[in-house]
C-alpha cells in the first residue's frame, strides 16, 4: 500500500504530508503550543498499534491494578493456591493471612469491583473515609463533563464517575470537574471513627482452623462457587460484590454443615478469582488442551483443575475479550446497507434436505443435508474468513459470519434465516447412522467443530442434545466410568457387577466372556490381540473391566478430535479449556426451559398498545400455561432460535409486540393466526376474544409455520426442491 509521511516542524511552526516519498506541501502552519498526538479513524473497526520503543509519551498515566502490572510472583502465588487446593494441603502463612485480610475487607463492605472504560476492573474504596476528602460520597448523583453520572469510589487516589448510558464503563474525573445535582452539599470529612464494630465472625485462628486447604475438597470448593454462580445469573451481581450476609443466606439455604467456614472460605476463593485473573496471561492452556498427558504438572494443569472453582463472569469476560481480539472485520462497504462483499453467502435448499433424510445412502444422506451442503460452500475457506463478524444495520444486532439464502424461500436473511440455518443445521443434520472413519468424514468432523465455533462467535443459541461426554471431552474434561453409563447403561451395569463379584461367585464362568467388546454401532472388537480366544476369569477381570471403559469411552476419540481441533480454530483454545461442560453448554445452546418473566422484562410494545392491555395479559397467560416444548417452539416461530439468552444482559436483541395489521387480522382477530418477524423477533398479535382462542391459533402456527416465505414472492422456475416432496 501507499506509504504516507508526516513531517512536523516546531522550529518552523509547520505540518506537512509525504506520498511515498513525494511532498505534499505544507498542511498547517502557525502551529505553536505544547503538542500531543491524537488519532482519528474512519470506521470503529479500526485499530492502531503503538511501539513502545518508537513511541514515548509523557502524558498519560498508569493505573495501579491494571493488567499491565502483572508480575510472575502473583503467577506463583496463583499457583500456590491451586495446588494446595488440588492437594487440600496447607497454603502458605503468607497466602493464608492475604486471604484472611482480604476477607475481612469483604466483610466490612467497604470495596467494589467494576469495569472501567479501559476494559479492565478494578477494586474501588467506596467508604467514606477514602470519598469525602476529595468532596463526594459513593453513589452521590453529579454532573460531570460526560454528563451526568453517579459515584463509584475511590481508586488509586483518584474519585471515579459512572456516567449515564454507559453502565459498566467507569471513569476518573479530577474532583473540581465534578458537581453534586440537585443543590446538594459537599460533606463534611467525617471525624477519625473507633474500631469498626463490624469486625467478622472468624478471628485468624479460626480463619486458619476452618477455612485452609486442608480442611476442603475441590467438590466442595466447586459446590460453594456454584452457588454464587447461580444467584449472579439470576440477579446480575457481581460475584465481586455480593455481601457477605447474601453469602451466609446462600449457604444455609444449601444446608452447609458450617455455614461461617463455608463463609470464610469464599474470602479464600475470592484470592483465587483474583489472583488468577492477574495471572491469566502467564497461562497458557492450549499445549495442555491438546495433550494433557504431556503436561501432567505446572501451572496450567492446576488451572484445568480449578476451573470449576472460578467465577462464570470472569470465564465469560475472558472468552469474550479473546474472541474480540481474533475476529475478522469484512472490508467496509461503499454503501452502509450494501453487504461486504468479502463476506460469504450459504445457499441451501432445505427441501433438498428434508428429502435426504429418508434416503439409505450414508454419503447421500449427509451431502445432502443441511449440514453437508453448507459443508460444501464453506470448508475450503481460510479460518480466518470463517472467524468474520458482522452485523448488517437491519440485522437488528445479530452477529453473523456469513449471509443465509434458502433456495426456493422468499425470505431474505435480516438474522432469522441466520438463525433458522442454524436451528435446522443441528436437529436435522445428525445422523443416526455409524461413525465412519474416512478421511472425507475426518473433515467433516473438523467443520463440525468450526460451527461450533461459530456459534459462539456470532451468540446464536440452539439446541444441541449432546451427552455430557462430548461436552467434557469439548472442555478438555477426563472422561470417567459414569459417561459409559450415560452412553451404554447396560455396558456400565455389567462392569459394576463384574467389580464386585468375589471368588466364589460362578456368575462370571457362566457369561464366559472373552477380551472383546461390542462398540455402539455394534461392532465387535478385541480389546488385546487374539483377545477373542482369551477367556475373562477371577485373575484377570480387573484388567478385562479396564480395557472395556478404555476402549467404550475412547471409540469415537478421533472424532471428537478432530471436532476440537475445528472449534480452536475458530475460538481460541486458552477459553474454551475455561469452562466446565455445563457452563460451555450453556454460553452455546442458553436456557433449557423458556424463561416467561425474564421474557417479559425484556419486550417492548409498539406505542398503540401495552402490557396492561386484557389481549395482551391473554398472550402471556396462555404462554405461562404452554408445555415446555410449546414455548420452546414458540420462540422458535418469532425469532428462528429455540433458546433464549440465560439473563437479561444477554438480550442483546429485544422481544417486540405488535399491533396486528391488515383487514383480516382487525376485522376478524379470531380467525386470523398470530404472525411473526423473525429477523426482529416481533410478533404481531390478534385481539383473541377468549384464552381457549388464543391458545389455539398459537399452537396451529407454531407447529406448523417452519418456512420463511414472507418478504418477497418467487416466480415458480426458482421454487426449486419442492417437486421432491411428495404427500
Amino acid at each position: 500500500g501507499d506509504v504516507l509521511g508526516m513531517d512536523l516542524d516546531c522550529d518552523l511552526g509547520t505540518l506537512s504530508y509525504s506520498k511515498n516519498g513525494v511532498s505534499l506541501g505544507v498542511a498547517f502552519d502557525n502551529v505553536v503550543g505544547e503538542l500531543y498526538p491524537a488519532i482519528a479513524f474512519y470506521t470503529r473497526h479500526q485499530k492502531l498499534s503503538l511501539v513502545p520503543s518508537g513511541f514515548n509519551c509523557k502524558v498519560g498515566l498508569k493505573l495501579h491494578g491494571s493488567p499491565t502490572e502483572s508480575t510472575v510472583d502473583e503467577y506463583l502465588d496463583c499457583c500456590a493456591v491451586m495446588e494446595a487446593m488440588t492437594q487440600s494441603t496447607k497454603l502458605p502463612r503468607r497466602l493464608l493471612q492475604a486471604a484472611y485480610d482480604g476477607y475481612v475487607t469483604w466483610w466490612r463492605e467497604t470495596r467494589c469491583r467494576v469495569m472501567t472504560r479501559a476494559g479492565y476492573e478494578l477494586l474501588f474504596d467506596v467508604s467514606d473515609g477514602a470519598c469525602v476528602p476529595v468532596g463526594f460520597k459513593a453513589k452521590d448523583k453529579v454532573k460531570t463533563p460526560r454528563g451526568n453520572g453517579t459515584v463509584v469510589g475511590v481508586a488509586d487516589g483518584r474519585l471515579w464517575v459512572e456516567t449515564d448510558g454507559e453502565t459498566g464503563a467507569v471513569w476518573f474525573f479530577h474532583p473540581s470537574k465534578v458537581r453534586l445535582r440537585g443543590g446538594a452539599t459537599s460533606p463534611v470529612a467525617p471525624p477519625a471513627a473507633p474500631a469498626d464494630p463490624s469486625d467478622p465472625s472468624l478471628s485468624l485462628e479460626a480463619f486458619t482452623r476452618l477455612v485452609d486447604c486442608d480442611q476442603w475438597t475441590l467438590a466442595q470448593d466447586a459446590k460453594l462457587i456454584q452457588l454464587l454462580n447461580v444467584e449472579c445469573a439470576t440477579s446480575r451481581a457481581s460475584p465481586w460484590n455480593i455481601g457477605h450476609a447474601k453469602v451466609r443466606e446462600l449457604v444455609s439455604s444449601a444446608s452447609a454443615p458450617h455455614v461461617e467456614a463455608a463463609v470464610g472460605r469464599f474470602g479464600v476463593l475470592k484470592m483465587l478469582n483474583h489472583l488468577v485473573s492477574r495471572s491469566m496471561p502467564f497461562f497458557d492452556l492450549t499445549w495442555h488442551y491438546f495433550n494433557p498427558k504431556r503436561s501432567p504438572g505446572g501451572g496450567s494443569a492446576l488451572l484445568s483443575a480449578t476451573r470449576a472453582c472460578l467465577f462464570t463472569s470472569f470465564k465469560h469476560s475472558v472468552l469474550d475479550t479473546l474472541l474480540e481480539k481474533t475476529l475478522t472485520h469484512p472490508k467496509k462497504a461503499e454503501d452502509d446497507y450494501d453487504y461486504p462483499e468479502d463476506l460469504p453467502q450459504v445457499t441451501v435448499n432445505r427441501p433438498k434436505a428434508a428429502v435426504a433424510r429418508f434416503k439409505l445412502e450414508l454419503d447421500t444422506v449427509v451431502s445432502q443435508s443441511l449440514f453437508g451442503q453448507a459443508f460444501d460452500e464453506l470448508h475450503f475457506l481460510d479460518n480466518k474468513v470463517l472467524r468474520m463478524v458482522y452485523s448488517h444495520p437491519m440485522d437488528d444486532g445479530q452477529l453473523r459470519a456469513f449471509k443465509v439464502k434458502f433456495e426456493g424461500e422468499g425470505a431474505d436473511d435480516y438474522g432469522g434465516p441466520y438463525r433458522e440455518f442454524f436451528a435446522q443445521f443441528w436437529n436435522k443434520g445428525a445422523s443416526h447412522h455409524p461413525v465412519d472413519n474416512t478421511a472425507l468424514f475426518h473433515e467433516m468432523y473438523h467443520f463440525l467443530g468450526q460451527m461450533l465455533g461459530i456459534l459462539l462467535r456470532t451468540r446464536v443459541l440452539v439446541r444441541l442434545d449432546l451427552c455430557t461426554a462430548i461436552w467434557k471431552q469439548l472442555v478438555g474434561v477426563p472422561l470417567d466410568s459414569s459417561d459409559l453409563a450415560e452412553v451404554d447403561t447396560a455396558a456400565h451395569t455389567l462392569l459394576q457387577q463384574l467389580e464386585h463379584l468375589d471368588a466364589a461367585d460362578t456368575t462370571l464362568h457362566d457369561l464366559d466372556l472373552t477380551f472383546t467388546t461390542h462398540l455402539s454401532d455394534g461392532t465387535l472388537v478385541a480389546l488385546k490381540p487374539d483377545g477373542h480366544v482369551i477367556k475373562v476369569t477371577q485373575a484377570n477381570v480387573r484388567e478385562y473391566i479396564d480395557l472395556v471403559r478404555i476402549t467404550r469411552l475412547q471409540e469415537s476419540a478421533s472424532a471428537i478430535e478432530a471436532i476440537r481441533q475445528g472449534l480452536c480454530t475458530i475460538v481460541p483454545a486458552n477459553a474454551v479449556a475455561l469452562f466446565t461442560p455445563a457452563e460451555l453448554e450453556t454460553r452455546m445452546c442458553g436456557r433449557a426451559q423458556v424463561d416467561v418473566p425474564l421474557l417479559q422484562a425484556n419486550t417492548e410494545y409498539d406505542e398503540d398498545l401495552s402490557a396492561d392491555d386484557p389481549y395482551v395479559m391473554r398472550f402471556w397467560r396462555v404462554l405461562v400455561d404452554m408445555t415446555d416444548d410449546d414455548r420452546c417452539a414458540f420462540v422458535r416461530f418469532v425469532s428462528a432460535r429455540s433458546r433464549l439468552p440465560q439473563d437479561q444482559l444477554s438480550f442483546g436483541q429485544k422481544f417486540k409486540i405488535q399491533s396486528a395489521s391488515g383487514e383480516g387480522m382487525t376485522h376478524n382477530p379470531d380467525d386470523s393466526l398470530p404472525k411473526s418477524h423473525t429477523c426482529f423477533f416481533a410478533l404481531l398479535l390478534p385481539k383473541y376474544s377468549t384464552d381457549d382462542v388464543c391458545r389455539k391459533q398459537f399452537l396451529y402456527a407454531i407447529h406448523n409455520c417452519l418456512e420463511m416465505d414472507g418478504d418477497f414472492r418467487l416466480a415458480d422456475t426458482e421454487m426449486t426442491g419442492w417437486s421432491d416432496i411428495h404427500p
